[in-house]
Order: C-alpha cells, then structure tokens, then sequence
C-alpha cells in the first residue's frame, strides 16, 4: 500500500529534522502551538461561547478567546521577531495560557454539562492542553531538546519500519 511509503518518508524526514536540528523543530512546534493558540481562541470566540444563554459563561469564554488570540499571536511573532532567542520564554507562556484555557474550559465544560450538553471532546480538549503545558515547563532547554533527539531516533526508526513494510520486507503479521 502506497500510504505507508508516503508516511514512511514523511516520517523519516521529520525524524532526521528532529535528530539534526531539534531547535528549528522545536520553533517548528511552538508557531504551530500559536497558530493553534489562534485558532482555537477564534474559534472560541464566534462559535464555542454561543452554546449557552448565560452571560458568565460568555464572559468566561470570551475572556479564554482573546487570551488565546492574543498569546498564539505571541507565539507566532515573537520568535520570528527576535530571531529565536526566546524560544524557552514563548514555551512558558504558551504553556502558561494552556494551563488558563483549561481552567476555563473545565469550567465551560461544567456549566454546558448542566444543561445537558455533550461535552467529550472539550474535556479532551483540556486534558491535552494540560498535558502539552505540563511537557513545556517540564522539558524546557537542552532536557527537550535532547528528548527531541530521542524521539527523532524513534520516529525515524518508525519512518524506515514504514518504508520496509510497504516494499515487503517488513511484514506486519508473519504468517508461518
């Protein structure tokens, strides 16, 4: 199957990026972190904080969308701004705001469950933003970016474990 080709050499090169340059890696992810940051606090803003007929709940939520605009634009200039030298900083803030849009979404999450409402994917939302803040402040540095050197080592071994499957090397069940 041709997608494990693609994905194998996708992940290969990402592995390589990871393992060479863990730095420019680690800006990779931080700017899409802030456009993440955007994107969720605009989205949260014209859609999320409409579901509920409740002026806290609105001011909570729009509170949590221009938080989140404002840091992911952060995020995105400063680095580009200042030529990166303040990657570790951005890393906190980041992680800082997601530690703030969880509490306000478990919040969110509270008040739209008393209503009724399914609310899943939000709670998911605000455990993976508390897992994502609680790597940034743990592994800031040279700690991440010797665990991005790791990580690039496996992904990379995935990415060739991908590429041997697709030309029939590697098999993924053996059959005897």
């Amino acid at each position: 199957m041709r997608s494990y080709l693609i994905a194998g050499i996708i992940f290969t090169i990402t592995g390589l990026i990871m393992l060479f340059a863990p730095q420019g890696f680690i800006g990779a992810v931080v700017i899409s972190l802030g456009v993440a940051a955007f994107v969720s606090g605009l989205y949260t803003f014209t859609r999320f904080r409409t579901e509920l007929d409740d002026p806290i709940f609105h001011r909570t939520l729009t509170v949590r969308a221009v938080l989140g605009m404002g840091i992911g634009v952060l995020a995105i200039v400063l680095p580009l701004v200042l030529a990166g030298t303040v990657w570790i900083i951005t890393a906190y803030i980041l992680a800082a705001h997601l530690i703030v849009s969880a509490v306000l979404e478990i919040y969110a999450v509270t008040r739209m469950k008393e209503s009724g409402m399914d609310t899943t994917g939000y709670l998911y939302e605000a455990i993976a933003s508390i897992g994502i803040a609680l790597i940034l402040i743990i592994f800031p540095g040279s700690t991440g970016i010797f665990l991005v050197r790791i990580a690039g080592v496996l992904v990379v071994l995935a990415g060739v474990a991908c590429i041997l499957h697709d030309r029939g090397i590697l098999q993924r069940f053996r059959r005897n």
